[in-house]
Formats: structure tokens, C-alpha cells, sequence
């Protein structure tokens, strides 16, 4: 249990500490013998999931999509504001969408010069590209213009003459709607602010940009780390189907590093014995076949492996079905490739090739596949840099 059975004083609020170190989606309150509870809080860090840190992106895909990386799920925070006379400009920040100008951020109504902000640090630092002003709600008391600055260091607050960037200039918003505005320069930062003029309120806004490689992959990595048995299980069978090669993985939690995640890997593989690398390959689905990974995520990871093929002509894929059906029949075991960028007719040469090898040579060759393929799921699954380690 994260807190064992304990005393509770009533009309009191009671505070329980726990020593947990894995990610968790849900906590069950259990009260004895019964009786009421006026709230249940729990205080934690979050630990985002890999959607959170780059989302929908393609399996393998070169090009990154910008991710909110204003989100609360990054640990995103509104940090200082010029002033919250009706409403608590954290608001801005909920996932959830604005109900109402209460669940928004409005300022009292300026007499004089000057202007309203609100600054928020990111989750994560990154290079901001485009921004979301949503001021529904407000029809009347909406801003006139906004404009975002930018700034980058250590610290929750910048100091009043911290040498701020700017990152979007002063443009118009429209009242009651949803405003995308694009970022006019590129730099990366680890805090937003957001100017409204002269003031008024707000009901959303949103940063969304590309977060930095290595503070996401350390996200990444503590992720990892931070999971329980059967959930670090499953992410270790996503990369190699082998149960004796996720042992190994799991018996080398936690990692500080992503070298040292990969470098684990090619040393679990290199204490298997055949029966394992079978059951590895088994985990595949055919070049060119229908899926059958051992996990969904697997299976999303063939498919996105073997994308490619999937454009081949009916010849080349009548060829293939019968590759490999030879391949299995010659050798005992499933034509393994990496496959991620090729195209049907090049993994098919490579089978036709590869059905010359005697069964010594190929089973040596299906595990050096099955090595390449599984560094690089995990380098995707980390966020990590094809190739880099570290």
C-alpha cells in the first residue's frame, strides 16, 4: 500500500507521507469502517508519457510536431502575474475547456498606461512555434492585443532586469474565440510571457513548440525508471519479444542514462541461447504479412516498421508470402530485417539473398537484425538521438 491502515483525526486536515517511486494512473481511498471525507488530495510530480513529450509523431518519422509544452503534464506553472483581481490566472493552464469568464484569467480594468502579463515556465525548455490565446467567454472585456516574450534560465521567477526575447510582437486577437498565432522567432526558452493589452481576461493559453532533445529524453528515462514490474515488462517486450532478454533489462532498472539502456540491451542479448532468439523472432509478423506483435505497442511498431511495404505491387507481395514461406520451411524460423525505411522490393532482394545463407550464417544474420531493430525502438521509445547513446 502507498500508506498503511492509519488513524485519522476528524475535523482535522490529515497529511500521510509515502516512500512510492513508480508512475501511477490511480490510487483507491479505502476508509474504516466508514464515514465521510471532505477531500482527497494527492501530491506528486508528473511523469508524462511519451505523447506528452512528442506527440503523435510517426513511428521512425524524421519530421517532429510541436507539443504543448505549456501542459500541466509537464509540470508546466504560472509563475507571475501583474495582477488576478477576479479570477486565478492558473487557470489558463487546465487541460480541461474554459466553462465560463470564472475558469479564465480577467484583470481589473486599467485607468492609466501600461499593460497586463502572466508568466509561465514551461515543462520542458524547447523552442516555442506557435500559441493559442483562447478568449471565449469574453466578449467584452477580451484584450485587444497580445504579444509573447520569451526568456531562458535556472530559477521559477526571472529577476526583474532578466534580458527577455521577443517572440511573437503585438498583434490582434479577436473576442471570444480561439487564436492561433505563429511565433515569430526561433529560440528556445524555459519561460513565456504573455503580455495583454491593455488588459482584460482570458480563458486558455497555450504554448506549443519542440521541447529540447535531452531534457526530453530525461523525461523519457524517468519514465522508465519509474514504472512498476508488469508495466516496465510490457515497455522492455515492446523492443525485443524475448522473455529471458527482459529480464535482463528489468533486472538492470534504474538507468541514468540512455547509453546505459542500450548498452544493457546488446549485453542481454549476448547471453541468449537459441530458444530465446526464437521466441524474439517469433514476436514479428511476417514481412509483408498481417500483425501479431506480442503487445499492441509492438504491433504498432511493425506496422510502422514495415509501412513501406504496404505500397509494394501484388507481384511483389505474392513473391514475399512465398519468401518467406520457403525462408521458415529452410531455416525454422521467421525472416527477421530492419525494416523501417525500405521499401517491398528491397526487403524482398535482401530475402532472396539471404536464402542462399546455410542456416549457421543466417540465424547469425537474423540476430544482428534483431539487435538493430531492437535499438532502435528503444531509442524511440526514449526520445534519444538515432545513434547517439548517451
Amino acid at each position: 500500500p502507498l500508506v498503511p491502515r492509519s488513524r485519522l483525526e476528524g475535523n482535522h486536515l490529515n497529511v500521510f507521507a509515502t516512500a512510492n517511486r513508480h508512475r501511477l494512473t490511480h490510487v483507491k481511498l479505502v476508509i474504516h469502517p466508514d464515514g465521510g471525507v471532505a477531500r482527497l488530495r494527492v501530491l506528486g510530480r508528473p511523469v508524462p508519457g511519451r505523447g506528452d513529450v512528442a506527440g503523435d509523431v510517426a513511428l521512425f518519422a524524421a519530421d517532429e510536431p510541436g507539443v504543448e509544452v505549456s501542459a500541466l503534464a509537464l509540470d508546466s506553472a504560472v509563475v507571475a502575474t501583474s495582477d488576478e483581481h477576479y479570477s486565478d490566472p492558473r487557470h489558463l493552464l487546465l487541460p480541461t475547456e474554459s466553462t465560463g469568464m470564472h475558469d479564465g484569467w480577467e484583470t481589473r480594468r486599467r485607468r492609466g498606461p501600461g499593460n497586463d502579463w502572466v508568466m509561465v515556465k514551461l515543462g520542458l525548455p524547447a523552442t516555442p512555434l506557435h500559441f493559442e490565446v483562447d478568449t471565449r467567454h469574453f466578449k467584452g472585456n477580451a484584450p485587444g492585443w497580445v504579444s509573447v516574450d520569451g526568456w531562458s534560465g535556472a530559477g521559477e521567477v526571472p529577476a526583474g532586469d532578466a534580458p527577455w526575447v521577443e517572440l511573437m510582437p503585438k498583434t490582434a486577437v479577436a473576442a471570444d474565440g480561439r487564436n492561433h498565432l505563429a511565433a515569430s522567432a526561433v529560440e528556445q526558452v524555459t519561460h513565456v510571457r504573455l503580455n495583454i493589452f491593455p488588459d482584460g481576461g482570458l480563458a486558455r493559453f497555450r504554448v506549443f513548440g519542440l521541447p529540447d532533445r535531452q531534457a526530453r529524453t530525461a523525461v523519457r528515462l524517468e519514465y522508465l525508471n519509474s514504472l512498476g514490474h508488469p508495466a516496465a515488462e510490457s515497455f522492455f517486450r515492446t523492443a525485443c519479444g524475448s522473455r529471458t532478454w527482459g529480464n535482463a533489462m528489468l533486472a538492470g532498472l534504474p538507468y541514468s542514462r540512455v547509453g546505459d539502456v542500450l548498452a544493457a540491451a546488446d549485453g542481454a542479448f549476448n547471453g541468449l541461447a537459441e530458444a530465446d532468439w526464437m521466441e524474439a523472432f517469433a514476436a514479428h509478423p511476417r514481412i509483408g504479412g498481417p500483425g501479431g506483435g506480442r503487445t499492441a505497442a509492438a504491433e504498432a511498431m511493425s506496422a510502422a516498421e514495415q509501412a513501406a511495404v504496404a505500397s509494394a505491387g501484388e507481384d511483389v507481395l505474392a513473391r514475399m508470402a512465398a519468401g518467406n514461406e520457403e525462408y521458415e520451411e529452410r531455416f525454422g524460423f521467421r525472416y527477421i530485417v530492419a525494416a523501417a525505411g525500405r521499401a517491398g522490393p528491397e526487403l524482398l532482394d535482401i530475402l532472396e539473398q539471404r536464402l542462399g545463407n546455410d542456416r549457421t550464417a543466417e540465424l547469425a544474420e537474423a540476430e544482428a537484425q534483431q539487435r538493430v531493430i531492437t535499438r532502435r525502438r528503444l531509442e524511440w521509445m526514449l526520445c534519444a538521438q538515432p545513434g547517439a547513446g548517451g
